[in-house]
C-alpha cells in the first residue's frame, strides 16, 4: 500500500478502457516512478485483469467494495444510465480512498489522461491546500461550452486527508447521489459542475493554474506547444498531463483526435509529441480504444456500408484530425 509521502493517484475504469489507465500508468512510472496509482474497476473483469497485470504501485479494487462501503449508490443507480452512473461514483472513488487508506492527499485524474513530466512538483504546489481544481482554461472558440460544463473539468481533483479536504468531497459525493445526470440543469451537470462551487462552500480549495495540467482540446489551442530537450512545452511551462477526451477509435489503424471539434488543426508537436506518442503507448499495450460512444456526433451513425466514403468526408472535414498507428510505430 502506498505510504503518505508518495504521489497517490486514483482512477476508475471497466476493461475497455483499461488500457488508457494502463498508459496512465506507463505514463506515471516514467517520470515519478514511486508513484502510486489505484484503480477503481467497474466489472469483476476489469478487477481480474488488474490483478493479472503485475504492474509495481499500481493497485485495484472493486466497484462492489464502495456500493458497500456507501450503499445509497445502490439506489442512486437505480435511475441513472450507465454513463451517469459513473459519474456518480466519481466522488466515492475518491472517499474510499480517504476513508479506507493512509493517503494525506489523493488525486483522481480520469483514465483517459497521460504525464509527460513529472508530477511532484504540482502535488508539493498544494502544501497548506484541502482541494485542488483545475480551471477548463476555455479559448474563445470553446468558452462557450463553461455555461454547461462549468468552470472546472473533473480530470484532475485533489483532495487532502483534513477537515476541509473530507467535508468537500463527502459534499460532492452527497450532492451527486442526490442528482447527477448527462444534462444541463441550472447549476448542475453531471458531477462536474458542482466543482463551481468548491470554493465558496469550504476553506482551502485552490485553483490549479498550472497550464501543463489538465491541457486539452478546450484549451491548447491558445498556448505554444514546443519541444525542448525532449519535453514539452506550453509556452514556458512543461506539460504535465494532456487529456485525451475526445480521441477515439475510427477504423483500423485510424483514430480520430477529436480536436477539429474544439477548431484546431493537429499538427506539429502537438501531433507528433503529444497525440503520436500517447497512441503509441496505448496501442502497445494490446487494444484499441472502444469505437462506440466516443465518435462526434453523425460519424458514429455510419458503419459497414459508406464506410469508404465517409472516411472520404471525414479526412476532409476533420483537417488533419487523423492520427494512424502506422505513424507512431515510425
Amino acid at each position: 500500500m502506498a505510504s503518505t509521502e508518495q504521489c497517490v493517484f486514483v482512477t476508475l475504469c471497466d476493461e475497455r478502457y483499461l488500457p488508457r489507465a494502463v498508459a496512465l500508468q506507463v505514463s506515471l512510472t516514467r517520470y515519478a516512478p514511486d508513484a502510486v496509482l489505484y484503480i477503481a474497476c467497474m466489472t469483476e473483469q476489469c478487477e481480474k485483469e488488474v490483478e493479472n497485470l503485475h504492474i509495481p504501485n499500481v493497485y485495484g479494487f472493486s466497484k462492489t467494495s464502495i456500493e458497500e462501503a456507501y450503499p445509497a449508490l445502490k439506489e442512486a443507480k437505480k435511475n441513472r444510465s450507465a454513463s451517469e452512473y459513473l459519474f456518480t461514483i466519481t466522488p466515492a472513488v475518491v472517499k474510499y480512498m480517504l476513508d479506507h487508506t493512509p493517503v494525506e492527499l489523493v488525486t483522481y485524474v480520469d483514465s483517459d489522461m497521460y504525464f509527460f513530466s513529472d508530477p511532484t512538483p504540482v502535488i508539493e504546489s498544494l502544501k497548506g491546500a484541502s482541494v485542488g481544481i483545475t480551471p477548463h482554461r476555455y479559448t474563445k472558440k470553446t468558452k462557450r461550452l463553461e455555461e454547461k460544463a462549468g468552470i472546472y473539468n473533473v480530470g484532475w481533483v485533489s483532495f487532502r486527508s483534513d477537515e476541509n479536504g473530507i467535508a468537500c468531497c463527502n459534499w460532492w459525493l452527497e450532492s451527486c447521489i442526490e442528482w447527477c445526470y448527462d444534462r444541463y440543469e441550472g447549476e448542475k451537470f453531471a458531477d462536474q459542475k458542482y466543482l463551481n462551487q468548491f470554493s465558496k462552500r469550504f476553506k482551502g480549495v485552490v485553483d490549479i493554474n498550472h497550464v501543463g495540467v489538465n491541457a486539452a482540446p478546450w484549451n491548447v489551442e491558445q498556448y505554444t506547444v514546443s519541444v525542448k530537450n525532449g519535453q514539452v512545452f506550453l509556452d514556458d511551462q512543461p506539460l504535465v498531463l494532456y487529456h485525451f477526451s475526445t480521441l477515439a477509435h475510427f477504423h483500423n489503424d485510424l483514430y480520430l483526435a477529436g480536436t477539429a471539434l474544439s477548431g484546431i488543426v493537429l499538427e506539429g508537436p502537438l501531433r507528433e509529441n503529444v497525440y503520436q506518442v500517447y497512441l503509441a503507448v496505448l496501442t502497445a499495450h494490446g487494444r484499441t480504444l472502444p469505437r462506440s460512444l466516443r465518435l462526434p456526433k453523425g460519424l458514429a451513425l455510419f458503419s459497414g456500408v459508406g464506410l469508404r466514403f465517409m472516411r472520404r468526408i471525414a479526412l476532409a472535414y476533420l483537417r488533419k484530425g487523423i492520427l494512424s498507428t502506422k505513424d507512431s510505430a515510425k
